[in-house]
Protein backbone atom coordinates (compact mmCIF):
# COMPACT_ATOMS: atom_id res chain seq x y z
CA UNK A 1 0.00 0.00 0.00
CA UNK A 2 1.40 3.42 -0.92
CA UNK A 3 0.59 6.51 1.11
CA UNK A 4 0.95 10.12 0.04
CA UNK A 5 4.11 11.56 1.57
CA UNK A 6 2.55 14.88 2.56
CA UNK A 7 -0.69 16.18 3.95
CA UNK A 8 -3.32 15.18 6.41
CA UNK A 9 -4.78 12.45 4.17
CA UNK A 10 -1.44 10.63 4.07
CA UNK A 11 -1.13 10.67 7.85
CA UNK A 12 -4.75 9.54 8.27
CA UNK A 13 -4.25 6.65 5.85
CA UNK A 14 -1.07 5.55 7.63
CA UNK A 15 -2.79 5.76 11.03
CA UNK A 16 -5.71 3.71 9.70
CA UNK A 17 -3.33 1.08 8.30
CA UNK A 18 -1.45 0.80 11.60
CA UNK A 19 -4.72 0.49 13.52
CA UNK A 20 -5.92 -2.37 11.30
CA UNK A 21 -2.52 -4.04 11.42
CA UNK A 22 -2.49 -3.84 15.23
CA UNK A 23 -5.95 -5.40 15.46
CA UNK A 24 -5.00 -8.26 13.18
CA UNK A 25 -1.77 -8.88 15.09
CA UNK A 26 -3.58 -8.88 18.45
CA UNK A 27 -6.08 -11.40 17.10
CA UNK A 28 -3.23 -13.61 15.85
CA UNK A 29 -1.49 -13.40 19.25
CA UNK A 30 -4.74 -14.46 20.95
CA UNK A 31 -5.06 -17.37 18.50
CA UNK A 32 -1.56 -18.54 19.47
CA UNK A 33 -2.30 -18.09 23.16
CA UNK A 34 0.13 -17.24 25.94
CA UNK A 35 1.67 -20.68 26.11
CA UNK A 36 1.16 -21.67 22.50
CA UNK A 37 -2.32 -23.11 23.03
CA UNK A 38 -5.44 -21.51 21.60
CA UNK A 39 -7.65 -20.30 24.43
CA UNK A 40 -4.75 -19.65 26.81
CA UNK A 41 -4.61 -16.31 28.58
CA UNK A 42 -2.38 -13.69 26.97
CA UNK A 43 -1.21 -10.94 29.32
CA UNK A 44 -1.58 -7.30 28.26
CA UNK A 45 2.18 -6.81 28.68
CA UNK A 46 2.82 -9.75 26.34
CA UNK A 47 0.45 -8.29 23.74
CA UNK A 48 2.18 -4.92 23.96
CA UNK A 49 5.59 -6.50 23.40
CA UNK A 50 4.42 -8.81 20.59
CA UNK A 51 2.30 -6.30 18.68
CA UNK A 52 3.88 -2.91 19.29
CA UNK A 53 7.37 -4.01 20.37
CA UNK A 54 7.47 -1.29 22.99
CA UNK A 55 7.61 -2.06 26.70
CA UNK A 56 6.81 1.56 27.56
CA UNK A 57 3.48 1.51 25.69
CA UNK A 58 0.43 2.11 27.90
CA UNK A 59 -1.95 -0.83 28.41
CA UNK A 60 -4.78 1.41 27.20
CA UNK A 61 -3.67 0.73 23.62
CA UNK A 62 -4.48 -2.98 24.16
CA UNK A 63 -7.90 -2.19 25.63
CA UNK A 64 -8.71 0.12 22.72
CA UNK A 65 -7.53 -2.41 20.14
CA UNK A 66 -9.52 -5.24 21.74
CA UNK A 67 -12.59 -2.98 21.78
CA UNK A 68 -12.19 -2.33 18.06
CA UNK A 69 -11.75 -6.05 17.43
CA UNK A 70 -14.95 -6.81 19.32
CA UNK A 71 -16.77 -4.24 17.20
CA UNK A 72 -15.44 -5.81 14.01
CA UNK A 73 -16.33 -9.33 15.21
CA UNK A 74 -19.95 -8.46 16.07
CA UNK A 75 -22.14 -10.46 16.63
CA UNK A 76 -19.34 -12.79 17.80
CA UNK A 77 -17.76 -10.11 19.99
CA UNK A 78 -17.91 -12.43 23.01
CA UNK A 79 -15.23 -14.55 21.31
CA UNK A 80 -12.62 -12.39 23.08
CA UNK A 81 -12.84 -12.89 26.83
CA UNK A 82 -11.40 -10.41 29.33
CA UNK A 83 -9.70 -12.12 32.26
CA UNK A 84 -9.55 -9.53 35.06
CA UNK A 85 -5.99 -8.54 36.07
CA UNK A 86 -4.51 -11.18 33.77
CA UNK A 87 -5.24 -10.35 30.11
CA UNK A 88 -7.38 -11.77 27.32
CA UNK A 89 -8.15 -15.13 25.74
CA UNK A 90 -10.31 -16.52 22.97
CA UNK A 91 -13.49 -18.28 24.05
Amino acid sequence: MIFPSKGRNGRAALHSYRRRHGSETVLEALRRGGNGHCGAIVAKRELIEDVWGDRTQDSHVVETTVGRLRTRLAPDSDAIVSVPRRGYRLA
